[in-house]
Parts: structure tokens; sequence; C-alpha cells
């Protein structure tokens, strides 16, 4: 998959402006793409100049014509288009950190009116003439030879981020930044959850996370071997056997059967992680009181089947 920040950051034919992470650009797209499967691990601001394209999302798809703008969350997303037809568009990446910075300090006198939104990836904004004309002036700063300053670009981006929430024009929005200012770093469960039915590599759920897995922090550990076969009534005492596992392994008693979302992280690296055999492995989703998810490692299937079945089990522990 693509990762759109990455990609246009390093698109040489963009215009661009950078402060640290903070990245403005118009991005014209090639006629010859009319499907890109994308995430990203900054949100974004986007501003159709020209052209029409459809976001699609686990929720549902979103038509963005001419004059419309949305606010990407981070995560997998696929952008469809019509064939030869291109697009051309303004992006606006903000860091949550930024975000944070520029709310909080600002707080106290917008006088923010929180209304229940919704939990869809792709929000949709109100353009009025007065946001119509800050995409204009931006196009402007982009047009010239000599890029503005530093301190001027961050005012423009405070500028973008405060209009939008004043005057309760955009409440979902509003709701969404309000969760950033006040919530720690997302659970790796949730984003796995949302973002489970892209093709996303475990580095990119880690970057995605704010998570490192080179530093040790916040991650998952996969047993080198598995743990035998078991039925799925008997998979917690495979599991608990000291002698199902490594010599590493025994050095832990943390070890548990892996969520449906993360046996399909583990298929993605098995190459990796390796020890697999070609079997179904149990998950712990469970389906009823009787039925699993298991996942099959020859093919990637998944179906749900009952605990009196042996299937293989690979034990696995968070960190």
């Amino acid at each position: 998959m693509i990762n759109i920040y990455d990609f246009v950051n390093e698109n040489q034919k963009s215009r661009r402006f950078k402060v640290d992470e903070l990245l403005f650009l118009d991005y014209d797209c090639p006629v010859d793409d009319d499907r890109m499967e994308t995430w990203t691990h900054i949100n974004f601001f986007f501003f159709m100049l020209k052209g029409h394209l459809k976001w699609k999302t686990l929720e549902g798809e979103y038509n963005i014509h001419s004059g419309d703008a949305v606010f990407i969350k981070k995560g997998a997303h696929i952008v469809l288009k019509e064939l030869n037809h291109h697009f051309c568009a303004l992006l606006f990446f903000v860091p949550d950190e930024f975000l944070k910075k520029v709310i909080q300090s600002h707080l106290p006198e917008l006088g923010i009116i929180i209304e229940t939104g919704s939990e869809n990836s792709v929000i949709p904004l109100e353009v009025d003439e007065t946001l119509s004309q800050y995409f204009t002036t931006v196009l402007h700063y982009l047009s010239q030879n000599k890029p503005p300053s530093k301190s001027l670009l961050k005012i423009k981006f405070e500028e973008l981020i405060i209009y939008l929430i004043t005057g309760n024009k955009n409440p979902m929005l509003t709701r969404y930044f309000r969760e950033i200012c006040q919530s720690r770093k997302r659970s790796v469960k949730s984003i796995m959850e949302n973002n489970y039915f892209f093709n996303l590599k475990l580095n990119e759920y880690a970057k995605l996370c704010g998570r490192s897995l080179a530093t040790g922090k916040h991650g998952l550990i996969a047993e080198t071997q598995d743990q035998g076969q078991a039925t799925g009534f008997d998979v917690p005492d495979a599991i608990t056997n000291p002698g199902n596992h490594s010599a590493e392994g025994r050095n832990y008693t943390d070890w548990r059967l892996p969520t449906l979302y993360e046996l399909g992280l583990l298929y993605q690296q098995r190459e990796t992680v390796g020890g697999f055999i070609n079997n179904g492995y149990w998950s712990s989703t469970d389906s009823s009181y009787e039925g699993t998810w298991i996942k099959s490692f020859p093919s990637g299937g998944e179906i749900t089947i009952g605990k009196t079945y042996t299937f293989s089990v690979r034990a696995v522990r968070s960190f």
C-alpha cells in the first residue's frame, strides 16, 4: 500500500512547503492511476481543485468534487477516480501534536460546542467563501518563487485549524480534535479493527499506532515455534505448558492466543516469524460459545469452527 504522506513528500513534481512534519502541497494525479490503495500515519485536509474521485473506507464511499474539502483521518483507504481523468488537489498534513498545541492554546476563547459525531474516517467540511479564499491564498504562496517564512507557514496552519472549529460549522471535526487533545495514543487493538481489511504490514501498523517495533515499546511478540496442535478447549493447556515453548519462550508466563486481527498480522509476516505449517491456526476471537475463528496459513482464509476440532496453536505476548 502507498503511504500518502511519504509518497507526495518524495514527489518532486509537487509544489510544497514543509515545516517539520507540517506539509502544504498541491498534487496533480496522473491519468493512469484509477485506483490507489493508500494509508497515512498523519491526518490531513484535502481540497479538490479540479476533477472528481471517490474515497472508499470501511464505512462507505465519499464523492469529492471540485470545490469540496474533507478531513482524512490517519488510517487506510482506497482512492478511486475515473479512468483517463486526472485530478488536482491541495493537501495539508497536520500531526496530532501540532493540533493539540494549537487547540489547547486557543481553547479558552474559542467557545467550542461539541456535538455527537460519527466515527467516520473521512469528515466532509463546510466550504464557505472564507475557507475558499484561504485555499486561494495558499495557492498564491505556492506559485511564488520564494517560499514564505516558516513562522508564517505555521500561522497559516493555525489559521486553518482555528477557523474550522469555531462557530460550530464542522461539529464532527471539532469533536475529533477534542478527542485528540484529551486522549493518549489509540490502542493497537482499535487501530487493527479499523484497518484490518486493508493489506497493511506490521511495521506500517506500528507507524500508524505511533509506536516503535525497533525500540521494543508497545508491540507484539510471537513465539518462534508452534505450541503443538489442540482442540479449542485444550488451547490454554497447550500455551501454558513450558515444554511446548522455545528455550527463550520458557522465560515468560504471559503467553496468550492471538486475536484474529493479530493472527492476520502474523500471516503477513509469516516468513519473517517462521515455523508455521500448512494448517489452520486458532485465534482467541470467538463467534459463539463453541465456535471460534481460525486462519488458514496455506491460503490466508478465515472460518469459524467448533472447538472440538484440532488445529495449530501459536502463542503471542504483548510488550
